[in-house]
């Protein structure tokens, strides 16, 4: 990652514990799309209420990383919201 993505990555993360959620998509957006950004990105996604997009930030996490447990809870959460509940259920069980 560069210092450049580093830093958006940072700030994003300062924005969303300062409850700043806006912000902080604004930041992960800046930075390089990495497993870490994506899943900030799908969380802060998810906090707004945004849960289609948020399932597509988990989605592309998953295909980096399809051994990230935490990646699929969160997608299940997202799709529960969704009442997408047999996915959901694959999900929790796939964490």
């Amino acid at each position: 990652m560069s210092d450049a993505s580093l830093q958006h990555w940072r700030e994003g993360v300062g924005a969303y514990n300062t409850g700043n959620v806006q912000l902080a998509i604004q930041e992960f957006k800046a930075a390089a799309p990495s497993k870490g950004v994506l899943f900030n990105l799908g969380v802060s996604t998810a906090k707004m209420g945004d849960n289609q997009t948020a399932i597509r930030h988990f989605d592309e996490v998953i295909q980096m990383d399809p051994n990230l447990g935490v990646a699929y809870l969160t997608r299940g959460a997202c799709k529960h919201h969704e009442r997408m509940y047999d996915a959901a259920i694959k999900d929790y069980d796939q964490a």
